[in-house]
């Protein structure tokens, strides 16, 4: 047999193997809501992965589509944040503000938690960087995350 054939059946075995190993994995674990009052069409889709990485961080990928233009809800809104409200704590933490696609309406934000049980809040917000949340709440979704 030429080279690259015994090559390549030599690494079929692997090949099979790391295949395995992403089916096995699967994707993540979805939470949906529908908009609040203020937006009822946005569809909030969160994604947690089934597994922590090895530091003990669950990913999490926060999406809404049907999304408003911001100027939409008010001349003063400029972007979408996403909050996480964490069990030792009431507080919402600003956790990044969503990447905003115009024309398809749709919000992106990717980041991780320790936590597998928190509440996620998406609001639409006046700065970049907010303190705190306002009250213009897009969507929100309390999670009790079990892969199991």
């Amino acid at each position: 047999m030429p080279n690259d054939v015994l090559r390549t059946l030599r690494a079929l075995p692997a090949l099979a193997a790391c295949a395995a190993l992403l089916v096995g994995c699967g994707g993540g674990i979805e939470y949906g809501a529908r908009g609040e009052e203020i937006t009822p069409e946005a569809e909030l889709e969160i994604e947690m992965a089934r597994n922590p990485r090895d530091d003990g961080q669950w990913p999490i990928t926060v999406e809404v589509d049907e999304l408003p233009r911001p100027h939409e809800l008010g001349d003063a809104v400029r972007s979408y944040a996403v909050w996480m409200v964490e069990p030792e704590s009431e507080t919402p933490r600003f956790v990044g503000t969503m990447t905003y696609d115009r024309d398809a309406r749709f919000g992106q934000l990717h980041s991780t938690t320790p936590h597998d049980r928190l509440t996620v809040i998406v609001t639409a917000e006046e700065t970049e960087s907010p303190s705190a949340p306002s009250a213009m709440v897009i969507a929100r979704r309390e999670i009790h995350h079990d892969p199991s």
